[in-house]
C-alpha cells in the first residue's frame, strides 16, 4: 500500500546538494470544514523523518507536493503526479488514518527519554529538554493530550508545527504524541481557561491552560521562540537571574582579609657589610655573586675595590643562573684574549647525587641552559662542535675545556664552583638547593659565606609567615570549598626588586629571575594547598584560589612586597526553576515566575542581545563571519558570553537538528584557548576555518561538521592581558586557569557557578562529537622554579624544563570494550599528523628542538624528558603523559568518542613570527586530523522509530 512506503519516498523531502534531507516538500491544504486532529502526530514524523524544518507545512509557497482531504465512501491514500488526496469516509476515519500513516513502521519504545525539570527547558541549547549526560541519542517519551473540541484550525495548525518542532531535535521517538494511551514520560495538556498561561506542575508534567481563541497565537509563539544562545529571549529570563547570582560573590568583593607589607635592607647592603667585616681575611680572586642586573653588578666593583682593596681580582657573577653568567661574561672574554685557534668546546657540569633535594641529577646542565648556542655564535662553531657532559669525579660545578687547531686534546682552561642555600619545599619533606648569593674566596685558602637572595628572603617570608596566616583564616572549609570552589578567591603579590631582565637573542630564551620567581610563588602555593590538603582531609585541595604573583622591576636594591588575599564568600546560588511562563492575548511571551530560594519572582521577558564585541580581539574578528553559525553556551564566572563557532553546511530551514547532523555526517569538536596563557590555540582556530572556506567550502562541509569552543578560558585571558602589560613574553602560568585559579575542565558536568565549565558539556549534549581535539600550549622558552629544585614543577610526572618541540600531540584511549578502536584510531591520526607535517618549516623545526630536548634532558633522564617520535612530530600515547580525569571527553564517552586528541604548541607567550609558526603548527595538526575524518565511512541505520549510527567511528 502507499502509506507502508509514504515516508519513504525521497521526493517528499527538501535536500542538500549531496542528498541529506533538509526539509519536508509537502503543502498540507487542510479544509475549512474539518478539524483531523491527528495531523498533530503527521508533522510530528515529518519533522522526524527529516534533520531541518521550516514550519511552513500550511503556508503554500514552493512546495513540491500537496496534500488534499476529500471526503469519499472508502478512507485510502492515493497519489497523482505532484497530489497526494486521502478520501475519507469520516473525520473520524480520518484521524484514525492519519494516526497509522503516521506511526508507519514507528515501532518500538524509548529508552533514557529527554526531561524537563523546568519551563526554561523546552528549548535548550542542545535542543529540547534536559539531559544531564550526553548521548549520540535523544530520545522522545511525550503526550500532548488535548479536548479536540477545544482546538479551532488555526490552534491545529500550530499545535502541529510544536509537534514537528520538537520531533525533529529527537532521533527516537515514539508515536502517537497526542492523546497517547499508553504511559509518556512527558506530559504536555491543554485546558480552556481565560488566562494565557503555561505551567509547570512538577517535573516533566506541564499544564498550558488558555481559550480557544488565544490558542493559535500562543502556541505559534511558543514553537518559534528561540533560545537565547542564538540571540532569542527563551530562557534568558533564568539565564539572566542565574548570571546576577554568580555575580554576588564578585560584587561583595570588598577588603582583602589578609593585608601584608614586607621590606628588607636587601642583599646588596649585606654584601657590603659582609665584605667589610671579612675585608682582612680577602686576599687573590674573590668571586662575588648577587642577584642583581649587569648595571648594579657594575656598580659594585668600585665599592668593593675601596672596601678590600688587598683583593687582587673582583668577578661579580649573577647568582641566578651563574654558570651561563660566569661563562657569558668571563670565560669568553678571556678565551678570545688568548687568541687561539679553538676548535671545539666542552663545558662539564657536577653531577648531582640524589638526595632529598628537588633537584634533578642534571640540574647543573640545566642551569647552562642553553650555553651551547652562546658558545657556538661566540666562537663561530657549529653547535655540533659544543659537548655538553656531566661528571660525578669534578670537585668543580663547572669546568671548561677547548680544542685547538695546535691541539686536538681536551684542556682544561676554567673551573668554577657556585654557591647554594636550603629552602624547605612547601610538603615540608622535602629541600630545594638553590643558587644563592656570597662571596667565594680564591686566596691562600678558598673559602665561602653565603648570603640569601632578594628572592630568597622574600620567599621565605612569605612561605613561613604568609602561607600559615592564610591556611588558619581559610579552614575549616565549608563542603567543596578548595575543589569545586575555591578557599579563597585570590592573592595579589606584589614584589619591587632589581634583578636580571633580558633576552638572550636565542630562540625565546631569556634571563629573568623575577619571571623565575613569578612561577615559583604560583606553583608553589599550589602545591602548599594540595599537601595542606592531603594532610587534613587525606585529598590535596586542588583549588585554593586565584594566585596573581605581580613582579615589578625596580632600581632600588632595597626589595619590598605587598600581599593582598580576597576572600570568598561561599554562598548558595541554586538555578532557578521557571514554574509558568504567561502570555499576552496576542500570544507574545510576557512574563516568566520562577521559584527561588523560596520565593516567586516574577521577571519581564526580553531578549538576550548577542554582543558586538568580545573578551578576545581574534574572536571578535570573527563575530561578522558569514560562514559560520555563533551560539552563546554560557558565561564566565565574571560576566563574559562565551560563543561556540559551528561550522556545517547552512540547510536554510528556520530550525536544524544538530543530533541527526552528527549522524549523517562526522563532527568534529576543537577546543582552544583554554589555558589563557597558551595564545596560538585561538587564532588558529579561526585560521583552520578560512583554510577550510577558502579551499574546501561546501564540498567538505557536506561529509563534515566543525565545532570549536575558540577562547574557552574569558577570565584567564582578562587576567593576561593585565599580565603581559608589564612582561609581555613571560610564560604567565597564573592566567591559565580561571579568575579563582579553578582548573575549571575537572569540574565539567557538576553543577557550578562557573559557567565556563559548562560550555564543553553544552558542545558534547548539543553535537555528540566523534573526534575531540583539545589545542594547547607549552613553554616558549625555558621553565625554571629555584625553589622547587629548578626543574619545572614537581606535580608534573615529566619536565617542561624547555619545549621539546614546536607543537607535538598526545594521544588518550580509554581502557573499555572500545580500546582496540581507539587505539586503531589513534595510530590512524597519527600517521596522517606525521604525513602533513612532511616538507614543512614546522616539521624543520620540530626535529631541532627534538635535539634540544635529548640534549639537555632525554639522553640523560629519559623517563623525566620522554621523547615518543614520529618523522616529522613527537606524539605520544602513553597514557601516563596526559591527565585522565573522568570529565575528559574519551573517558567518559568511551563507547561513542572515536578519538581525543591534544595538540601542544609552544606558545607562552610569543609574538609575531613566533606566534604565526605556533598558529601555523596548529592548523596543520587540525587540519590533518580533518582531512582524515573526511575519509572516514559512516552507515546512518534506522531501525523503526530510531536513527542512529555506530559508533565510535572506525577511521
Amino acid at each position: 500500500m502507499i502509506n507502508d512506503h509514504f515516508w519513504l519516498d525521497e521526493d517528499l523531502y527538501r535536500h542538500s546538494s549531496d542528498g541529506l534531507r533538509i526539509g519536508f516538500d509537502l503543502y498540507i491544504n487542510l479544509p475549512e470544514d474539518i478539524m483531523p486532529v491527528s495531523i498533530i502526530d503527521f508533522c510530528a514524523r515529518a519533522g522526524f523523518e527529516t534533520n531541518a524544518l521550516s514550519l511552513d507545512f500550511f503556508e503554500k509557497s514552493t512546495q513540491k507536493f500537496e496534500l488534499h482531504f476529500i471526503q469519499s465512501d472508502q478512507t485510502i491514500l492515493s497519489k497523482a503526479g505532484n497530489k497526494y488526496t486521502i478520501f475519507y469516509e469520516s473525520e473520524r476515519e480520518l484521524n484514525g488514518f492519519i494516526t497509522n500513516l503516521a506511526a508507519v513502521s514507528m515501532t518500538g519504545k524509548v529508552q533514557d527519554p529527554i526531561s524537563i525539570r523546568s519551563l526554561d527547558e523546552i528549548w535548550s541549547y542542545s535542543g529540547f529538554g534536559y539531559s544531564h549526560e550526553a548521548s549520540p541519542e535523544r530520545s522522545l517519551s511525550m503526550n500532548i493530550k488535548i479536548d479536540p473540541l477545544l482546538v479551532d484550525r488555526e490552534g491545529l495548525i500550530s499545535l502541529s508545527c510544536f509537534a514537528a518542532r520538537i520531533s525533529l531535535l529527537h532521533t527516537h521517538i515514539q508515536l502517537p504524541l497526542l492523546n497517547a494511551e499508553d504511559e509518556r514520560h512527558i506530559l504536555f495538556e491543554i485546558k480552556e481557561s481565560e488566562t494565557n498561561e503555561l505551567i509547570l506542575q512538577k517535573s516533566n508534567t506541564l499544564l498550558l491552560e488558555c481559550n480557544k481563541t488565544n490558542l493559535s497565537a500562543v502556541v505559534r509563539s511558543l514553537t518559534t521562540s528561540k533560545h537565547w544562545s542564538e540571540g532569542g529571549s527563551f530562557a534568558w529570563w533564568s539565564k539572566k537571574m542565574e548570571i546576577d547570582n554568580r555575580l554576588q560573590p564578585i560584587e561583595i568583593d570588598s577588603a582583602p582579609i589578609l593585608h601584608e607589607k614586607w621590606t628588607n635592607t636587601g642583599e646588596v647592603n649585606e654584601l657590603l657589610t659582609l665584605i667589610d667585616s671579612k675585608k682582612k681575611e680577602l686576599s687573590g680572586e674573590v668571586i662575588v655573586f648577587i642577584s642583581k642586573d649587569k648595571r648594579v653588578r657594575e656598580s659594585l666593583v668600585e665599592k668593593l675595590q675601596t672596601i678590600a682593596p688587598s683583593v687582587e681580582k673582583w668577578t661579580i657573577v649573577n647568582s641566578f643562573k651563574p654558570g651561563y653568567c660566569w661563562i657569558e661574561e668571563t670565560v669568553i672574554p678571556e678565551l678570545k684574549d688568548k687568541k687561539e685557534s679553538i676548535t671545539s668546546i666542552k663545558v662539564v657540569a657536577k653531577k648531582e647525587v640524589p638526595t632529598d633535594n628537588l633537584e634533578l641529577p642534571i640540574r647543573w646542565l640545566q642551569e647552562m641552559y642553553p650555553i651551547d648556542h652562546l658558545l657556538s655564535s661566540s666562537f663561530n662553531l657549529p653547535l655540533s662542535d659544543i659537548k655538553l657532559d656531566l661528571s660525578e669525579a669534578q670537585d668543580e660545578t663547572y669546568s671548561v675545556y677547548i680544542k685547538t687547531s695546535a691541539n686536538s686534546e681536551w684542556r682544561e682552561t676554567h673551573s668554577f664552583s657556585v654557591l647554594t642555600s636550603t629552602v624547605p619545599y612547601v610538603d615540608h619533606e622535602r629541600v630545594a638547593t638553590p643558587t644563592t648569593s656570597g662571596i667565594f674566596v680564591r686566596g691562600n685558602t678558598k673559602w665561602s659565606e653565603t648570603i640569601q637572595t632578594d628572592r630568597e628572603r622574600f620567599y621565605l617570608y612569605y612561605l613561613q609567615h604568609i602561607l600559615p596566616k592564610l591556611e588558619n583564616l581559610v579552614l575549616p572549609a565549608a563542603m567543596g570549598q578548595g575543589y569545586t570552589s575555591p578557599l579563597f578567591k585570590r592573592i595579589e603579590i606584589d614584589v619591587w626588586m632589581n634583578e636580571e631582565e633580558r633576552e638572550l637573542g636565542i630562540d625565546q630564551e631569556r634571563i629573568s629571575s623575577l619571571e623565575a620567581l613569578h612561577e615559583d610563588l604560583y606553583f608553589n602555593t599550589l602545591d602548599y594547598f594540595d599537601y595542606l590538603g592531603e594532610r587534613t582531609t587525606g585529598k590535596g585541595y586542588n583549588a585554593p584560589g586565584g594566585i596573581v604573583p605581580l613582579m615589578h622591576l625596580s632600581d632600588e636594591t632595597t626589595p619590598k612586597a605587598e600581599i593582598k588575599v580576597y576572600g570568598w564568600h561561599q554562598c548558595s546560588t541554586p538555578l532557578p526553576i521557571t514554574s509558568s511562563l504567561s502570555f499576552t492575548n496576542e500570544g507574545h511571551l510576557e512574563t516568566a515566575s520562577m521559584n527561588y530560594e523560596n520565593k516567586v519572582i516574577d521577571v519581564p521577558i526580553k531578549p538576550f542581545d548577542s554582543p558586538e564585541t568580545s573578551y578576545h580581539p581574534d574572536v571578535d574578528k570573527e563575530l561578522t563571519n558569514p560562514n559560520v553559525f555563533i551560539k552563546y553556551a554560557d558565561f564566565s564566572f565574571e560576566g563574559h558570553p562565551i560563543p561556540v563557532f559551528e561550522w556545517f553546511q547552512s540547510t536554510g530551514a528556520d530550525f536544524v537538528s544538530t543530533h541527526k547532523l552528527s549522524i549523517y555526517r562526522k563532527t568534529i569538536f576543537i577546543e582552544a584557548g583554554h589555558h589563557a596563557n597558551e595564545v596560538s590555540s585561538t587564532p588558529a582556530v579561526f585560521e583552520l576555518i578560512k583554510k577550510l572556506d577558502d579551499n574546501y567550502g561546501d564540498t567538505w562541509r557536506s561529509h563534515l561538521n566543525i565545532v570549536s569552543i575558540p577562547a574557552s578560558n574569558p577570565d584567564g585571558f582578562t587576567l593576561l592581558q593585565r599580565l603581559v602589560n608589564e612582561h609581555p613574553k613571560w610564560k604567565h602560568h597564573a592566567a591559565r586557569y580561571n579568575a579563582v585559579g579553578l582548573e575549571f575542565a575537572h569540574i565539567r558536568w557538576q553543577e557550578t557557578i562557573f559557567g565556563e565549565a559548562n560550555v564543553f558539556p553544552e558542545v558534547m549534549r548539543r553535537w555528540a562529537p566523534d573526534i575531540i581535539i583539545d589545542d594547547h600550549g607549552i613553554p616558549s622558552h625555558e621553565w625554571v622554579q629555584p625553589f622547587a629544585g629548578y626543574n619545572s614543577p614537581p606535580r608534573f610526572p615529566v619536565s617542561y624544563f624547555l619545549p621539546s618541540a614546536k607543537l607535538y600531540g598526545i594521544g588518550r584511549t580509554a581502557e573499555c570494550e572500545e580500546l582496540a578502536i581507539h587505539k586503531s584510531n589513534l595510530n590512524t591520526l597519527v600517521h596522517a599528523v606525521n604525513d602533513e607535517f612532511d616538507k614543512t618549516k614546522i616539521a624543520d623545526m620540530n626535529r631541532y628542538w627534538r635535539n634540544r630536548f635529548e640534549l639537555y634532558g632525554n639522553r640523560w633522564l629519559p623517563d623525566v624528558f620522554p621523547l615518543e617520535t614520529s618523522e616529522n612530530i613527537n606524539f605520544y600515547t602513553q597514557m601516563s603523559v596526559t591527565p585522565t580525569y573522568s570529565a575528559v571527553g574519551i573517558f567518559r564517552y568511551p563507547s561513542w568518542v572515536a578519538a581525543d586528541i591534544i595538540s601542544e604548541a609552544a606558545d607562552e607567550v610569543v609574538y609575531d613570527e613566533e606566534l604565526r609558526d605556533c598558529i601555523e603548527a596548529h592548523c596543520i595538526f587540525n587540519f590533518a586530523i580533518v582531512k582524515r575524518i573526511i575519509h572516514a565511512d559512516i552507515h546512518p541505520i534506522r531501525e523503526g522509530n530510531k536513527l542512529f549510527r555506530q559508533r565510535p567511528l572506525k577511521l
